[in-house]
Order: C-alpha cells, then sequence, then structure tokens
C-alpha cells in the first residue's frame, strides 16, 4: 500500500523547486501576516519607544540593551509577558550580586579573574546544558563574564560599583513598561486559547466540507502543530485564574476533543469523507458547535444542541463506518454536550490530570553523557579567546564578542551554524540601517521627536521579523540589535561611526570563534536530536496500544506525539547548516523524511486502534473474551516497537563521533545487540470469530483492516529504518 500518497498532501514525485524559488516562498511565508502579529508588533514598537524616551530623560546608560530587552521578553500572552518581565527583574538583581562579591575578590589579580572567569562560564553553561534552568543559567553565565572583564572596560573600581548598579534601572524600566502594557492592552491568554479551538474547528469543518488536498493540507497543518500553544494558554489561564474552573475545565475538554477530531480527520479515508448523507450533517453539527465557542452555558439548565449527523444508537451501531468515521461521530456527540454544558461530559471529555512526577533537576545523562561537558568547553574557550583577542589588541570597543559567544552556541553544530547564519544577516541589515541614520538622517534631526520616529520605523520591521517562525525570528532580534547599540549610545545624536564598526566587528568575531570552534572540536550533528525525537515519538505510540486508556489519555498522548515529531521536522530542516564531514548522506536525509511520514502515519493507525477499544457511552462494552484477546494483539505490537526503539538507542551508542552516516552499523553490531525486528515479527491478524451482533462483526472487520495497515506500515517503518542507518 502507498501510505504516503494515502494521507500526506505532499508527495515525493512532486518536481524539487529551483533555489529562487523556494526562498521567495520561504520569505512570503515568513513575513506573511497571521492573527495577532500586527498588534503585537505594534505593542513591541511602542515599548521601544517609550524605553528610548525614558533612558533619554533620566539619563539612564545603555539604552540599547534595555530597548533589546523588549524583544528578549515579550510573549505572546499578557500573563507569559509579566512573569517573564518579572523573573528577568530578580535574575538580574542576583547577578549582579554574584558580580559585585566575584569582582572585589578577584580585582587586582588578572590570572585569578582568568581563572575565575572560566570556572563561572564553564559551570553555568553546563548547567544550561543538563539543568532546566537552560536560558536562566546562560543569562547568569553572560552577566558574570561581562562582571569580571569590567576592569579592562572601565578600570576604575568606584566605576565598576556605579555601571553594575545602573544596571538595575536598565532593566527596570523596560520590564515595569512591559508590565504596565501587558495590563491595560495585553493579549489575555483565554480569548487566545479560545481562537486556537476555533482555528482546529474550523480547519475540520474544511475538511468536512471539501474533503480534498486544500482539507487535508489545513488538517494536517493543525494536528502537526497542535500542542505549541494550547498547553501555555491553558497553564496561564489557570494560573491566573482568569476563569473559574468549570469554564477552564471545559475548554480542556473542548481542546481533547479538537485533538481526536483532528486525529480522525487525518486518518479517514477518503470514501468516508465523501459518502453520500454523512458530510453535509457532519458539517452542520460542526458549525453549530463554532457558533457555541463562545457561548457560557447555564449550568442550572443545560443546552442541548442536537447532533444532526446520527444518533447516539447509531454511532455505536453502523456496520458499515471506518473506525475513524465512528470516532469523528462520536467525537460529534461529546462536542455537543459540552457546548450545551453537560458537567459529566465536560469531565469525562477532559479526563483526569496526569499524576504529576517529581521531575529531576538534572537530565538524566547530565553526568553520563560527554557532550553536555563538551558543549561547556567549546563555549568557556569561545569566552575566553574573545577576551584575550580583545585585550591583546587594545580594542575594548569589540567586547561584544563576548556577548554574542552565549546568544550563538548550542547544543549541535546545525543549531549553532543556523543562527549564527541568522545573526550575521540580522547584523549586516542592522549595520547598514545604523549607518545609513547616523549619516543621512542625524544631521537633519532637531529633536528627540525625530529620534522617536525612526526608532518605531526599525523595531516596527524588527519585530515583524521576529515574530516569524524559528526559521529567521533570529534576523529580526538581530537587526534591533546591532541598530540600537550602534545609534544609542550616549544621551544625544552621536556622529562617531567607530563606535558603531567596533560594535558590529564584536559580533561577527564572537559568531567566528562559536563556528570554529563547534566545527573543529566534536562536531555533534543534529541526527541524533532527530532520532531521540524519533523514539520519544515511537515510545507515544507504543503508550496507545500497551493498555486501555482513556479518550483524553489518548489526546494527551497524541498531542506529546505531535511534539516530538514537529521537533525532529525542524532539526531535519537544519541539516543544511551542517559542514559535509559532519552531514548525514543525501540518501539518508530522504530516508529520515520518509520515516517522519511513516511515524506519522503509524501513529494515526494506532490512535483509531486505541479510540476504537477505548471506553465511551456511544459505544457498547466489548465481550470480556473479545477484550482480552484485542488487548493480547495490541500488547504484541507495543512489544515490537519496544524492540525497535531499543534496537535504535544501541546504534546510537555505537555511532562515531564526527561522521554521522552509520551504513555498517549492522556489521559492527556487538553480539549483545538487539536485531531491529523485521516483518516477520509482526503478527498477522486472526480472522474475527461469529459473535452474533451485526455491529460487533463490522468492529472486528475494521479491527483486521487497521491491523494490516498497521503491521504494513511498521514493517515498512523498519526497513526504511534500515536503509537509513
Amino acid at each position: 500500500m502507498n501510505s504516503r500518497a494515502s494521507t500526506d498532501p505532499w508527495p515525493e514525485t512532486a518536481p524539487r523547486p529551483s533555489l529562487g524559488e523556494r526562498l521567495g516562498k520561504l520569505l512570503g511565508r515568513e513575513l506573511a501576516p497571521y492573527p495577532g502579529r500586527l498588534g503585537r508588533a505594534l505593542r513591541m514598537t511602542l515599548l521601544c519607544v517609550a524605553v528610548v524616551m525614558v533612558c533619554m530623560a533620566w539619563e539612564i546608560p545603555e539604552a540599547a540593551v534595555a530597548a533589546y530587552l523588549i524583544f528578549f521578553a515579550s510573549r505572546d500572552d499578557a500573563g507569559s509577558s509579566a512573569i517573564m518581565g518579572l523573573a528577568l527583574i530578580i535574575i538580574v538583581i542576583l547577578a549582579i550580586a554574584m558580580a559585585l562579591v566575584v569582582t572585589t575578590i578577584t580585582a587586582g589579580e588578572p590570572l585569578l579573574r582568568i581563572l575565575t572567569m572560566a570556572t563561572l562560564v564553564f559551570g553555568s553553561m553546563f548547567l544550561t546544558s543538563t539543568t532546566r534552568l537552560g536560558p536562566v543559567a546562560s543569562a547568569l553565565a553572560m552577566v558574570l563574564a561581562m562582571a569580571l572583564t569590567a576592569p579592562d572596560l572601565v578600570g576604575y573600581p568606584e566605576l565598576i560599583t556605579r555601571a553594575f548598579l545602573w544596571l538595575i534601572p536598565m532593566v527596570l524600566v523596560p520590564m515595569a513598561l512591559l508590565i504596565l502594557l501587558d495590563l491595560l492592552m495585553g493579549r489575555d491568554p483565554v480569548r487566545l486559547y479560545r481562537d486556537n479551538l476555533r482555528r482546529r474547528f474550523a480547519a475540520a469543518a474544511t475538511m468536512l466540507s471539501a474533503p480534498g488536498p486544500i482539507g487535508r493540507r489545513s488538517v494536517f497543518a493543525v494536528m502537526r502543530d497542535a500542542n505549541r500553544d494550547t498547553a501555555t494558554f491553558s497553564r496561564m489561564a489557570r494560573l491566573l485564574r482568569a476563569l473559574p474552573t468549570p469554564a477552564l475545565d471545559r475548554l480542556e475538554s473542548l481542546e481533547r476533543l479538537s485533538t481526536r477530531l483532528i486525529t480522525a480527520l487525518a486518518a479517514a479515508p477518503a470514501a468516508e469523507l465523501t459518502r453520500h448523507g454523512r458530510e453535509q450533517p457532519r458539517v452542520q453539527a460542526l458549525q453549530a458547535i463554532l457558533d457555541g465557542l463562545d457561548r457560557r452555558p447555564r449550568a442550572e439548565h443545560p443546552t442541548r444542541v442536537e447532533h444532526p449527523a446520527v444518533a447516539e444508537t447509531v454511532v455505536a451501531t453502523n456496520p458499515a463506518a471506518s473506525a475513524a468515521g465512528l470516532e469523528i461521530d462520536r467525537v460529534l456527540v461529546a462536542l455537543t454536550a459540552v457546548i450545551g454544558g453537560d458537567a459529566d461530559a465536560v469531565a469525562r471529555c477532559r479526563g483526569e490530570d496526569p499524576p504529576g512526577e517529581a521531575e529531576s533537576f538534572f537530565t538524566a545523562d547530565a553526568f553520563s553523557n560527554p557532550e553536555h561537558a563538551r558543549f561547556a568547553f567549546k563555549t568557556t574557550l569561545a569566552v575566553l579567546l574573545c577576551y584575550l583577542f580583545y585585550v591583546g589588541l587594545d580594542w575594548p570597543g569589540i567586547h561584544t564578542c563576548v556577548i554574542t559567544c552565549f546568544f550563538v552556541a548550542l547544543g549541535s553544530v546545525a543549531e549553532t551554524l543556523h543562527k549564527l547564519t541568522l545573526r550575521l544577516i540580522g547584523c549586516l541589515i542592522g549595520a547598514l540601517l545604523s549607518y545609513g541614520v547616523i549619516i543621512f538622517g542625524f544631521p537633519h534631526m532637531e529633536s528627540i521627536g525625530d529620534l522617536a520616529l525612526v526608532i518605531a520605523a526599525v523595531s516596527f520591521v524588527s519585530a515583524w521579523i521576529s515574530l516569524g517562525s524559528e526559521r529567521s525570528s533570529y534576523i529580526g532580534m538581530q537587526i534591533a540589535l546591532c541598530f540600537f547599540l550602534a545609534v544609542l549610545h550616549g544621551f544625544g545624536p552621536s556622529f562617531d561611526l567607530s563606535i558603531a564598526r567596533d560594535r558590529i566587528i564584536g559580533v561577527v568575531v564572537g559568531n567566528l570563534a562559536i563556528a570554529i570552534l563547534f566545527v573543529s572540536f566534536w562536531p555533534v550533528s543534529a541526527a541524533g536530536k532527530i532520532r531521540r525525537h524519533f523514539r520519544d515519538a515511537l515510545g507515544c505510540i507504543r503508550a496507545l496500544l500497551a493498555g486501555s486508556l482513556a479518550p483524553a489519555n489518548i489526546a494527551r498522548t497524541g498531542d506529546r506525539f505531535n511534539t516530538a515529531l514537529c521537533s525532529a521536522a525542524v532539526a531535519l530542516e537544519l541539516l543544511d547548516f551542517e559542514p559535509g564531514r559532519v552531514r548525514p548522506r543525501p540518501m539518508q536525509r530522504v530516508a529520515a523524511q520518509r520515516l517522519r511520514v511513516l511515524c506519522e502515519n503509524l501513529y494515526l493507525t494506532a490512535a483509531m486502534l486505541a479510540q476504537q477499544r477505548a471506553p465511551d457511552p456511544a459505544t457498547p462494552p466489548l465481550p470480556d473474551a473479545i477484550a482480552v484477546e484485542l488487548q493480547h494483539r495490541d500488547g504484541v505490537r507495543a512489544d515490537t516497537l519496544t524492540a525497535f526503539i531499543e534496537w535504535i538507542g544501541v546504534t546510537d551508542s555505537m555511532e562515531p563521533e564526527g561522521r554521522t552516516d552509520t551504513g555498517d552499523v549492522a556489521a559492527n553490531q556487538s553480539p549483545h545487540a538487539a536485531p531491529p525486528p523485521g516483518s516477520d515479527a509482526h503478527p498477522t491478524a486472526e480472522p474475527s470469530p461469529d459473535v452474533g451482533p451485526i455491529w460487533l462483526a463490522g468492529f472486528l472487520r475494521e479491527r483486521e483492516r487497521l491491523y494490516r495497515q498497521f503491521d504494513d506500515l511498521l514493517a515498512e517503518l523498519v526497513a526504511e529504518a534500515r536503509n537509513a542507518r
């Protein structure tokens, strides 16, 4: 069977467009407006202008960094932005206190200062790689490194102390303005949550009304991006108590149901969606649900929105429908109950919160994986080399090279070089804009209002670009940083081009230092991260088959699967930035793309198998003997997936450093390595017994079809994995 052609809207046989066409489509996609982009860009622009005006009026130094913090701390919803602003204030105050102590101890001892800097940077970057602190530890490392280099930049102890203390208002002003604007004009996380759910249901309605390439493309796009924002909005709404608990439970139940509906639509055969007499009532039902999404139900008198497509008895006993078709109707029935305010339906569809697991401060491989220590060592070495470079040349103007090292250093070569490329592009654009303003703009400026107009224009363009995807967003942030650093120094117009030149050269030097070190010493390909994401995705599929999950827990597992597979897809795109000696071979990359599609199709089939066996009010319970037999068959397939996941882990541990292609891994496996499962490991479906009720016979026939489809996909997945390795 051609599983890819049946479920994926981008066939492999399509001709590959030229570089110019791909670049044009990429720019069009990255710069295209989307709901909320204009409003957020305008708010960031307003904040940048306000920060610059306050810093100029009160003569607060480093207005450039203060304005750039708006880009660093701004988030999509008001709650996340406010929390980020408060956290940044606390972090900077703690870092300044530590910096004052460290500089006091190491003042007058250059060798001790360098050794202390190396120790603190190494420790902080190790924590960045191995703990949940992440960027917080990196920010602390940057502040401490700059504190230890302050004697070379300032020279006098009292000036160093004053410079440290001025950092507090430099951070306090932009964060206070950010929090104030969020309280007045920020985007409500509840409204964003509802808008996200509305987009999901709208994509489902499009698929039901036009089950062709356009509808399928929209459904797959929503499914692949299902858990990116909704989890944040839900968490913020619950943290800020923006809604009463029953109302928030209702939204979360709608989120689970939307995931189930999108998954069923993606898995549904084309014949199911075009069946005469079924598609139009389903669209009408979904439109009624969209109309009732914003209505607040009365709990004491819940309104019942009737499902015009099928009654519950028809849902349970239709022997001709596919598993995906029955799941679509079950979800529509549940949606009408939730929209109508049925408290029992809300509780059932939302499901119970998973038991909280005590999260370890360190990652599982923090002290066993040498990559963490190597990452910290390479970053530390880059910082020290940049520091010694500008001190040795007596060129303190390029001290931005040290700051750049902390922003650019990432785990893999692909990620590092990708961010480096975006940073250099943004740096070039920011430098050209800043030189244009200094040469042609400053001589004609007569008031601070003229400066505000220039800051507003550049801030808006930078904000618009920075609100794109990860493929290009850092260009906008770098444009803003370079422009602010070059234009905003002092408290009036400056015509000294050397300051702008030095700061931009520092950015380039820091980028080159990180690039050379990360490519030359222990290069880490993104291929390892891709395989880890694949293992996580396969683990979610295994969880769907290993036990009898409630429908809400199946939806949660689907969200985790989509998150893992989307992360793998993003990492796959970054492989173009790796040098040839690290990058996987083209054949392996093509195989990895096929693995992504096969893995997605395997998940869709497993989700339908899990939903078929899940308890549901619209489905009669299965006889005990059949339920036990089906659980056994699902368990065998889960065990096969377990063996496959373990094989991927074993072959990963045998991968040679530097080169990631492993075409000869199978020949070099140790005797104890588990071989990859073959097609003979997949159990074949047995004939369905004569069980009597016609609906049960149809149920078992559909399950046999799903088993055959799952086994074919798994065999194809294993074969493709062998080719990829």
